[in-house]
């Protein structure tokens, strides 16, 4: 009886078990997640391995902060496309020589890298496909990469009004086109940059001309998610910063996201400053254009979360930023063309890829339709407001 005794398998109390249990689950939990992570990260640096634009491309400028080197050529690699870039002896994108019909327009274009066709081929420009859409007009493409509202000004100012507009079409970035504009240096690049403060409601240029300077600390620090949300308590900032760099969680809330301006309260305060100075840049904009014969337009052009993903905390600071955009064009009597509610749409409803997948830029559909949706409400007879 005794030796049975011995024996017998040692029975583990019933509260132990659960304990022992949930312990055993926690760890095969987090082993399974952290294997998801490492798979993750393994597929994003695989997809982001190459990534080569030949060199010399942008050179720095005492004025803009940086500009386009003039009569370049070179490739850009990526592992989403494999393109060529080249300029002209102005040193912008496209040819500038053909002449406009007698009874057609000239219309300038000034934007960032969406404008200037990063990840397509010169050809495959949306600026390109208008020229061939209407050859009596000459649309003229003045886009600089990175370039934020304040420079677009200036470079309106002392350079694209020599080409004598029409029409000077003012492409503005959902993405990070405002807050660009309050930074002296670009929230996603190293160069210096030209910026304005509002003093008595009067534009005051600083920062110029641009230093060669570094990034310091604190402007190195400055990200998109800051910018947004604002610091956070240090216990909720930690949280979020491990949260962030996660591939796990960023595909969750990819997939995750509900269609709703939860946040807008909050941009109410984060963006009231980036919103009074970008509609002081487009008050100067209107009377400089105005000055010179030209109209001004604006197009809203949208970074990839607000046609894919709306709902997430991108797409709501795009799509505040958009309302808002509207409305101040509106008072101003400035005609706009919501290009980021046209491609939302089209996306919703037909699935149609306009985005590299991983790098985030148009691809050649993307400008295919930005063309379209531009062509036809550049029309004379399109002149209705938002």
């Amino acid at each position: 009886m005794t030796r049975k005794k011995l024996d017998a398998p040692i029975q583990l109390p019933r509260r132990k078990k659960i304990i022992f249990s949930t312990i055993l689950l926690c760890c095969s939990i987090l082993t399974a997640l952290a294997l998801c992570e490492f798979i993750l990260r393994y597929q994003k640096q695989s997809q982001q391995k190459i990534d080569l634009l030949d060199p010399d491309l942008i050179v720095y400028d005492s004025r803009l902060g940086w500009k386009l080197t003039p009569r370049w050529r070179g490739n850009h690699q990526h592992n989403d496309f494999k393109v060529r870039y080249s300029t002209n002896r102005y040193g912008f994108r496209g040819d500038f020589t053909r002449p406009a019909s007698p009874d057609g327009r000239r219309f300038a274009f000034l934007g960032d890298s969406f404008t200037f066709g990063f990840g397509v081929n010169d050809h495959e420009t949306f600026v390109d496909k208008l020229n061939k859409k209407e050859p009596g007009n000459l649309y003229l493409n003045f886009a600089v990469p990175g370039f934020s509202t304040d420079q677009q000004y200036i470079l309106l100012r002392e350079r694209v009004l020599d080409f004598s507009p029409d029409v000077v079409v003012l492409v503005t970035y959902l993405g990070n086109d405002l807050f660009d504009n309050l930074l002296p240096f670009p929230l996603q690049a190293n160069h210096g940059k030209p910026y304005f403060e509002l003093f008595e409601n009067r534009l005051v240029l600083k920062n110029s001309p641009v230093p060669l300077a570094a990034k310091n600390k604190e402007q190195a620090a400055l990200d998109l998610h800051r910018v947004v949300r604002g610091d956070t308590t240090p216990l909720r900032g930690r949280l979020l910063r491990i949260l962030d760099k996660s591939e796990l969680f960023q595909r969750v809330t990819r997939v995750n996201h509900p269609n709703d301006r939860d946040l807008f309260p909050l941009f109410d305060k984060r963006f009231k400053q980036a919103l009074k100075v970008y509609t002081a840049i487009l008050e100067q904009m209107v009377l400089l254009c105005e000055n010179n014969g030209s109209e001004l337009i604006v197009v809203l052009m949208p970074g990839r979360s607000l046609v894919e993903r709306p709902g997430s905390q991108s797409a709501q600071f795009q799509e505040y930023l958009r309302e808002k955009i509207i409305e101040k064009c509106r008072k101003l009597n400035i005609r706009l063309i919501d290009l980021a509610l046209h491609l939302k749409t089209l996306h919703s409803e037909t699935g149609e890829e306009l985005f590299h997948p991983n790098e985030g830029h148009m691809n050649a559909k993307g400008h295919q339709v930005t063309a379209q949706t531009i062509h036809k409400q550049l029309k004379p007879e399109f002149s209705t407001q938002p």
